[in-house]
């Protein structure tokens, strides 16, 4: 469900995602807490849970038991016997995974340690006893004696414990060594398989705990899973497609519950991220507890759970409806002052047919674009878009696509305007966070100047911000992998090239001359803003890595370009590290430039199999007056290291930014408005974006402490 919200967020209003191990994977930072699963279990099985006094401490002996008489027949034996397995254990390799097939019977009794008899863990076909970790642990209530005897009670008080399991029907007169049921060994084989193709959790456990010492293998998972599956493991998919801690911290409506009985809970969120990223704790919960119906047995902590989550699902359904009412608002003002018309309809054809029908209403060309992914990707057929005509003197009229519903369903109207309203298609990603102050900031807006601006509408749905990098056959490396590479790539510059991060007087006239031809920012900049300009910095790779590019939400269809883009650092992780087919970086000088063609020539040496569908470019050239191969009106997520602009050029690129029709998502590292206003700002191209922007903290090698950087979403074109 947080994942929903993550990449969805203009569909999804809030999640409450309980018992959600989201902290789990690899590449977290700090690292995934690997032996919490294990710890909590063994939790479930002390007095603080409930459970007898010895019973961990016989739990834990029994493991020496096993891994002892594994090693004879009398001992294979005595196993199969006090066990009551159903079959002989023929091998030593055979008796030694008579320890794991027990323990499952532990963690799958943790989860499922409600309060009351449920079914919920067995799928279904049977049904454990209230609180089944007690049940087990009950066997193991009583001091066994250091003796042969002794260790073969422990065995027989095993076979008792993992029968709450194994036995939960009552009529097994032993064990075959299988799951309970049909339908929780197929549960475990699908887990297992996007363990191995997704959602890669390694776990350590014997530290801490009642089990024995066994650290995860990496290596020999990889070679499991190729042999049994026939994937790849990928260990850092998940962090890299959901972005992790810092993606969480960025995001916003999510509750996060987390039982104290749930082995799971150690891997989730158990503190607050921000104000609207917050943790419920549910005391005596096991796994997702507060999602049960609700029953005369839970417990009081489960209920103070359930209601501080409704609070706050009551919150989100209260500002959902209220950005849906400002934008029927709006909509219905520009409807029906005659300004844009909206029809429904079914296909291409229809819209094809509503764009003819406009030309003939007032003798102009008109042509029809279709947003970015719709495009490019026709699996983005997700849901029927009506078209918004819009009158213009221009000679080419765009008609452009949009899903806002209406009434009618059949017929296209065409109005014609004597004054142009253009309607920017972009979606806003993040129009329910709004506070009270900011829903206030936006009733004041619409007393605004009507001609110059419109207010945010929702009016492309999935087309423009629907991430498809968990579907997309682009291929794309983890984050490990991705900075090794782009270390290796640009290991010379670290040798031989330093010269890149020096100002001085000479590099500043050297690459001054080298770029007055090509820019006239240049020729009319002072020698004070050229050494402003000249200094160099850039946001650590792992930084990038892990908080700038969940924040840009690149998609395969996207067009990203980075203003500045010194040694192209950005432009190349972008390349590496997700599944947009393009990603440019325009910088103005010259050595710069250099530095990044030769890094991405080593990488398409390095990585053909990730580059070579895409189309990664690092060119010389001025933003205010960008060269032809630039092509700045396709970018749709734009970078800009800005801290060394002058405000001249930032105002300059600002300018640009109002060509950039399919612009949709913005990051700097200064802000474009210092004391941003409705209505002082209404001609500046800082009001084609929602305000205030969010935030976010990096680290940058010109500085020695955390610098913010900016996400500017796209609302309307002024």
């Amino acid at each position: 469900a947080a994942w929903f919200r993550i990449k969805y967020p203009h569909v999804i209003d809030g999640a409450v995602a309980a018992s959600a191990p989201v902290l789990s994977f690899v590449g977290e930072s700090p690292p995934a807490n690997l032996t919490a699963f294990s710890q909590l279990v063994t939790y479930d099985a002390s007095p603080a849970a409930g459970s007898a006094a010895n019973c961990a401490a016989n739990v834990k002996r029994v493991w020496d038991v096993l891994f002892d008489a594994a090693t004879t027949a009398a001992g294979r034996a005595s196993i199969q016997d006090g066990l009551g397995l159903c079959s002989a254990l023929l091998s030593e390799d055979d008796a030694l995974s008579v320890p794991e097939w027990a323990k499952t019977s532990f963690v799958y009794l943790a989860m499922g340690n409600f309060p009351y008899p449920s079914s919920y863990i067995m799928n279904g076909g049977s049904g454990l006893p209230a609180f089944p970790v007690r049940e087990a642990c009950k066997p193991f209530a009583p001091t066994f004696p250091l003796t042969e005897a002794g260790n073969f009670s422990l065995l027989v008080a095993l076979r008792a414990s993992v029968g709450v399991y194994y036995n939960s029907t009552h009529d097994q007169p032993c064990y075959t060594r299988s799951a309970p049921s049909n339908e929780s060994q197929m549960d475990a084989d699908f887990w297992d398989y996007l363990f191995c193709s997704e959602l890669y959790q390694p776990q350590d456990q014997g530290i801490g705990d009642m089990f024995w010492l066994d650290v995860h293998d990496q290596t020999a998972d990889a070679a499991r899973c190729l042999a049994k599956w026939g994937v790849t493991l990928r260990p850092e998919w998940a962090t890299t497609v959901y972005g992790g801690r810092k993606a969480l911290r960025a995001s916003s409506n999510i509750v996060f519950s987390n039982g104290n009985l749930d082995p799971w809970a150690g891997m989730g969120v158990l503190e607050d991220l921000n104000p609207s990223v917050v943790a419920v704790r549910v005391e005596g919960g096991a796994h997702h507890l507060d999602l049960m119906f609700s029953h005369p047995l839970d417990p009081p902590g489960v209920k103070r759970a359930r209601q501080e989550e409704l609070k706050h699902v009551a919150k989100w359904i209260q500002q959902a409806k209220a950005a849906s009412a400002r934008r029927r608002l709006v909509f219905d003002s520009l409807a029906s002052s005659g300004d844009c018309c909206v029809a429904q309809e079914d296909d291409m054809q229809a819209r094809q047919t509503a764009a003819s029908l406009a030309d003939g209403a007032n003798g102009k060309k008109r042509r029809l674009i279709e947003p970015p992914s719709l495009a490019t990707d026709k699996r983005a057929a997700r849901r029927q878009s009506p078209v918004v005509m819009l009158d213009s003197d221009e000679e080419d009229q765009a008609v452009y696509l949009s899903p806002e519903p209406t009434t009618s369903t059949s017929n296209a109207h065409v109005a014609v305007s004597p004054q142009p309203k253009v309607i920017d298609l972009t979606l806003d990603d993040d129009d329910d966070d709004d506070d009270g102050e900011e829903e206030a900031d936006s009733a004041s807006e619409g007393e605004d100047d009507a001609e110059d601006k419109v207010h945010r509408q929702d009016l492309i749905d999935a087309d423009l911000f629907f991430d498809l990098t968990d579907e997309s056959p682009t291929p794309m490396l983890g984050r490990s992998e991705a900075l090794r590479h782009l270390g290796l790539a640009y290991a010379e510059v670290d040798e031989d090239d330093r010269d890149v991060y020096k100002v001085s007087d000479e590099i500043v006239r050297n690459e001054m001359a080298a770029c007055a031809d090509v820019s006239d920012v240049v020729r009319t900049a002072s020698q004070a803003d050229l050494i402003f300009m000249t200094t160099y910095g850039e946001i650590q790779e792992q930084d990038f890595s892990t908080t700038i590019i969940p924040l840009l939400q690149l998609r395969e269809s996207d067009v990203f370009y980075d203003l500045g883009c010194g040694t192209g650092k950005p432009v190349l992780q972008v390349a590496l590290e997700t599944t947009c087919r393009v990603s440019k970086g325009m910088e103005l000088f010259a050595n710069r430039v250099e530095i990044g063609q030769r890094a991405l020539g080593r990488l398409r040496a390095n990585c053909p199999d990730v580059l070579e569908h895409k189309r990664v470019v690092i060119v010389q050239g001025d933003i205010v007056r960008p060269p032809d191969e630039a092509n700045l009106v396709d970018a749709t997520v734009v970078f800009i290291n800005n801290l060394v602009f002058t405000d001249d050029l930032m105002l300059a690129v600002m300018d640009k930014m109002r060509h950039m029709r399919h612009l949709r998502r913005l990051i700097v590292s200064k802000k474009l408005c210092g004391r941003h206003s409705a209505k002082q700002c209404k001609r500046s191209a800082c009001t084609l974006f929602d305000h205030p922007p969010r935030e976010a903290k990096v680290n940058g090698t010109w500085a020695a402490k955390e610098i913010t950087v900016y996400v500017y979403v796209r609302t309307y074109t002024a």
